[in-house]
């Protein structure tokens, strides 16, 4: 809900030429605006669960000449242009990483639903979405209706072991399972 809100926030924003008029008459382009407002609508759910500021900071690393001398011309010039355009590509960028990234997990959840489904049909009980809500998960995340004991997580976890499709460690007194295709995914900076 709040990221649509902030969604039709910026609507409003792109189509009000008062906004436009106040920063020195810009003349950014409304196409450029509605990139942004497709990638942002289209995941917005997903993207709350996985976007991080640190991607445009990664971006802006990547591109800091280009963003300082835009950062200079609003200092030194009051010329807004540059540094919005420059922003406006960094909400770009990053949403279209973050997608391509989401688009992987999406893949990798439904090849995990159907290797469990078809190698271990008793492991079926375990809602899939669970194990991506984080690289690792413990035994007691898995309760549920259909799975009323941690003993039983803890079975239906090392057959997923057997699978290869988690990893067990140990924290402490306490077992985990890590999903590293999901850290390999979230670590990845492809």
């Amino acid at each position: 809900a709040k990221i649509h809100k902030m969604v039709e926030g910026a609507k409003i924003f792109v189509d009000s030429s008062t906004f436009f008029g106040s920063v020195g008459g810009l003349d950014i382009g409304q196409d450029k605006f509605s990139k942004i407002l497709e990638k942002m609508t289209d995941d917005s759910r997903a993207c709350q669960k996985i976007a991080k500021f640190d991607s445009w900071s990664a971006y802006i690393l990547e591109n800091k000449d280009q963003y300082y001398y835009a950062l200079s011309n609003v200092t030194g010039t009051r010329n807004w242009k540059d540094w919005i355009l420059f922003i406006l590509e960094t909400v770009i960028q990053t949403s279209e990483y973050t997608i391509f990234k989401i688009n992987r997990i999406r893949s990798l959840m439904a090849m995990t639903d159907e290797l469990v489904r078809s190698n271990k049909p008793s492991v079926a009980k375990i809602e899939i979405p669970k194990l991506f809500e984080q690289p690792y998960i413990r035994p007691r995340n898995l309760l549920s209706e259909k799975i009323k004991s941690v003993n039983t997580a803890k079975k239906y976890l090392t057959e997923l072991e057997e699978l290869g499709l988690l990893a067990k460690t140990k924290i402490g007194k306490e077992s985990i399972w890590l999903n590293t295709e999901l850290m390999d995914i979230l670590s990845s900076e492809d």
